[in-house]
């Protein structure tokens, strides 16, 4: 009797594809970007930075721990990894807050830059590195480094204008990254005449 383990594939069997895993990364209070853990108390360890290839971009509504509050809105990035079988998931917190000076309904700063960034790679074939940055005085909030990778090589962060306040600049953004990945819209009305 042989070992199943040291019998040859034929060279016409492809070997078993690893089963689909997914990683959920969030961003903390600090502007850190962390693993979950077991429990919105218990988190897991933070993380400099993740890397990946974009192959899902979509608002979600996820529960909160707080019952009467409901769902929340988050923009969710699915990212592929190097590792066969492994995805990420970074969700972010994207509901509108009330700006303090103006007391217009915002998107978050990190939310904008991430778009903003992802608006300017190749989002089919083209890796990237997602690092978060403090603002400063002027500019407060966190903010995303996008760094594109090319050949296993980091190339120049992208620098670009952040991504406009509103909600429907939000779903814009969405719709534009989800056609550049080959998916369809997850906003219609009022931007149908938009997509074509």
């Amino acid at each position: 009797m042989t070992s199943s383990a040291l019998v040859q594939l034929p060279s016409w069997a492809p070997p078993a594809t690893p089963e689909l895993t997914t990683q959920s990364i969030g961003l903390n209070r600090d502007g850190e970007l962390y693993i979950y853990g077991p429990t919105p108390q218990a988190p897991g360890p933070t993380v400099p930075s993740i890397v990946g290839l974009a192959v899902d971009l979509e608002v979600v509504q996820l529960a909160t721990t707080d019952a009467t509050q409901g769902g929340r809105d988050y923009l969710r990035l699915t990212l592929m990894t190097g590792i066969p079988g492994e995805r990420l998931a970074l969700q972010l917190p994207c509901n509108e807050r009330i700006s303090p000076t103006t007391g217009q309904a915002t998107t978050p700063s990190h939310v904008r830059s991430l778009l903003s960034g992802l608006q300017r790679l190749d989002l089919v074939s083209e890796a990237f590195k997602l690092q978060t940055k403090r603002g400063t005085r002027a500019y407060a909030g966190v903010f995303f480094r996008v760094i594109p990778i090319h050949s296993g090589e980091e190339l120049p962060e992208i620098i670009t204008p952040i991504l406009g306040r509103t909600r429907s600049d939000l779903e814009i953004a969405v719709n534009g990254l989800r056609q550049a990945l080959g998916l369809p819209p997850q906003f219609t009305s009022p931007y149908d005449e938009l997509q074509s």
